[in-house]
């Protein structure tokens, strides 16, 4: 009798639930509101459902969509086919031609509108539909709605500072309705250099996520790769400069025997121009022998323009036959820091008459960017949202297919992927502002500290990255020979110098205001960091600049004391920086060092020295690094450091104070060998870095490192510290010496 009443009340209870369940639904159905929970408190009873017939791109879109709602709420949905399930609580991957449970819930969307890269993303009743018209757009459905809930992906990368996946107690759905299409068909990536095989997985991932049509790799196709690409449904571009020396003097053979392969760039040699017709009917040889022979689907890519060909050029025979229906034309004027569109820019009228002819001329036009390639030279540069953004909506309305943009992944990297993120997000939506784009990427990164970060971004492009005159360089990467100098006098003096010191120092206050707003968040700290990094290096150029400046001008320097003097702080300041780069390594912050000029600059002085009369010994040997770093004691909120003395250098130098570093940023410094750091987050890594510096200001090449934990919440530490002696604060950060 007891299980009977049991199971009498276990129905009455399920029906209840049903029609509660039910009621619901009506009501929203009635609202007009689809607001789904899709997961709450760690529970779902969604499934994530592709086609019976899916393919490998949409499989992996629903490998990503569950990774990271894991990753977001710590539920694993579970994925099944079409004819696995019924039509309720289901997140749907597809359109209604290659799911059907998408035909079974009504899903519609315009092939037309949407391209091959467009999708749809909408509630219908219990379900959420995530749709495109191919694979890839399925995907790209996937990836947008990712982002809806906070997801950003900033970089190549897989690091915590890299990425913002957000943690969600509930991941909640409400009436959703959009649709979604790239105001550019053509939006790429690409390298000046081929990167190491691991940077390359990673920039083929980061292509997908950032929603571009194609992904290029130079050269050779290892299958790894290529494997890599075809999982995300990328099209596949294969370019190298003077493609028909370095890599085959075939193409039909080449494309036969990389069936992958869904473009083929047959550039000339970089910076060689070449006989305007010649260059034409070559590429138009080989485009219509890959259409007949291959497959007409197959891009075949000309470069015009920089390296390549000029329109004014063209003979009326080629004019008249025009192109084959499978060329696309890269139009590459490569200047940049300047918007080349615009037609008030006095610059402007030919090449705007050029590309607007090569635009008449061709059936596709892309045009090939390099932010990169200005300012800094490479070496460090600017985030350029105010150009970016103005670039995109000019290209936009002028007809372009779109751009791709060209990095160097060793120098700067995590500078350059920010352009790049930003220029994506316009390649998708060229109406955004450059306001709208520094506002998206500072909330998602910086959190609490995006008020000054955001003012630190646009203050940058308006000091450091020179966009308030179009032809306006920074001198301080020019070599220093005399024809760079005659070049760059036009604009330079000393005031030049002393003006963007004072320009630094203001970008210097927003990052001491984020970095109180941070806290003693490890992650925050790390990303302002690099950029407090980046302009000390810059501080550091400006000065070197400054007195490589002071040294041309003889009349200047007229002593001997004060040649050695100048002299000696360029020595200082190199060394500064070659130390700086070296605890940044690895992170692509600033690229090889340390640059020739500061080799050259500190030649100029020595000979300024001998020509007043001078021959003296100049103190520039580094003291040996400190070594045994070790913490005696750790507490919830602090770390003691402990180090042994170096042995004295080859000149007999020894350490004359010490300088702290945590997580590669400067604490302070103290003459003796412990330190304390306090104010930390507890049950954290932290690592320290301790330079010995001797009392001619020379900084050891390498440090002492080590890193230690502070303790857990509840831990405690009954031994007391040592006190730290002799310690002096060099640069204040969160938690430096006390």
């Amino acid at each position: 009798m007891k299980k009977k009443k049991m199971f009498l009340l276990l129905f009455l209870l399920s029906l209840s639930a049903s029609l509660i369940i039910e009621l619901k639904s009506n009501l929203l159905q009635a609202q007009g509101i689809e607001k789904l929970t899709i997961i709450s408190q760690g529970q779902s009873d969604y499934t994530i459902v592709i086609g019976q017939e899916a393919t490998p791109v949409e499989e992996f879109a629903a490998q990503e969509l569950q990774k990271y709602l894991l990753e977001i709420a710590g539920v694993e949905l579970p994925i099944k086919r079409d004819y696995e399930v019924g039509v309720a609580n289901l997140i749907v991957i597809g359109s209604q031609e290659v799911n059907e449970k998408a035909r079974e819930l009504g899903v519609v969307i315009d092939n037309g509108y949407l391209g091959e890269d467009g999708f749809i993303i909408k509630t219908i009743e219990d379900n959420l539909i995530l749709a495109g018209v191919t694979s890839r757009g399925n995907l790209y459905a996937v990836y947008d709605y990712l982002e809806s809930l906070g997801c950003r992906w900033f970089y190549p990368d897989v690091k915590p500072e890299d990425q913002v996946i957000p943690q969600l107690t509930d991941v909640i759905v409400a009436g959703l309705d959009v649709t979604v299409r790239p105001d550019f068909s053509y939006r790429m990536s690409s390298n000046e250099q081929t990167p190491p095989h691991e940077l390359i997985l990673a920039l083929i991932d980061w292509s997908a996520k950032k929603k571009c049509s194609h992904h290029v790799l130079q050269g050779e196709l290892p299958s790894s790769q290529v494997m890599e690409i075809e999982k995300r449904g990328l099209k596949f571009k294969i370019s190298q400069h003077d493609f028909l020396v370095y890599v085959s003097d075939d193409p039909v053979a080449f494309v036969r025997q990389n069936p992958a392969v869904d473009a083929i760039a047959l550039w000339p040699a970089d910076g060689i121009g070449c006989d305007t017709d010649e260059y034409i009917r070559t590429v138009c040889h080989w485009a219509k022998r890959i259409a007949s022979e291959v497959n007409p689907e197959i891009e075949v890519e000309a470069l015009v323009q920089y390296g390549g060909t000029y329109y004014d050029r063209l003979s009326q025979e080629i004019l008249s036959q025009g192109l084959p229906d499978n060329v696309t034309l890269c139009w590459a004027w490569r200047e940049a820091g300047i918007n080349r569109y615009d037609p008030s820019d006095p610059y402007n009228p030919n090449r705007l008459k050029d590309l607007k002819n090569w635009l008449s001329f061709g059936n596709m036009l892309y045009n090939f960017e390099y932010y990169p390639d200005c300012v800094l030279g490479g070496i460090a540069l600017s985030p350029y949202a105010t150009i970016i953004a103005k670039e995109a909506k000019d290209l936009e309305t002028l007809g372009s297919s779109g751009f791709e943009l060209c990095s160097v992944p060793y120098e700067s990297w995590w500078i350059r992927s920010l352009n790049e993120y930003w220029s994506n997000k316009l390649m998708w939506n060229s109406q955004l502002t450059a306001e709208e784009l520094i506002s998206d990427y500072c909330d998602h990164y910086f959190k609490s500290a995006s008020q000054p970060m955001q003012e630190f971004l646009s203050d940058y492009e308006k000091k450091l990255g020179y966009t308030d005159h179009p032809r306006k360089m920074c001198i301080l990467t020019e070599e220093l020979d005399d024809n760079a100098f005659a070049y760059t006098r036009y604009w330079a003096s000393e005031q030049y110098f002393l003006d963007r010191l004072a320009e630094i120092e203001q970008l210097e206050s927003y990052l001491s205001q984020a970095q109180s707003l941070a806290g003693a968040d490890p992650i925050l700290n790390r990303r302002i960091n690099k950029w407090s990094a980046l302009l000390t290096y810059l501080k550091g150029q400006t000065e070197s600049g400054l007195h490589r400046f002071r040294g041309y001008q003889y009349e200047n320097i007229s002593s001997f004391e004060e040649a050695i003097a100048e002299y000696s702080r360029v020595v200082n300041i190199e060394q500064e920086l070659w130390a700086l780069a070296q605890r940044w390594e690895g992170e692509g912050l600033f690229g090889d060092m340390p640059p020739e000029y500061y080799q050259q600059a500190t030649t100029y002085y020595m000979n300024k020295i001998s020509e007043l009369g001078g021959n003296v010994e100049l103190d520039n040997t580094p003291p040996n690094p400190p070594t045994d770093l070790i913490s005696p004691y750790q507490t919830a909120s602090s770390i003691s450091l402990s180090w042994t003395e170096p042995f004295s250098a080859s000149d007999g130098d020894v350490a004359s104070y010490y300088k702290v570093l945590r997580d590669n940023f400067p604490l302070g410094t103290t003459t003796g060998t412990t330190y304390l750091d306090t104010g930390l987050t507890q049950g954290t890594t932290f690592s320290y870095s301790i330079y010995s510096v001797d009392d001619a200001g020379n900084q050891s090449l390498q440090p002492a490192t080590g890193s230690f934990n502070t303790l857990a919440s509840g831990s405690s530490d009954t031994t007391p510290p040592d006190p730290p002696t002799n310690v002096k604060v060099q640069l204040s950060g969160k938690g430096g010496g006390r």
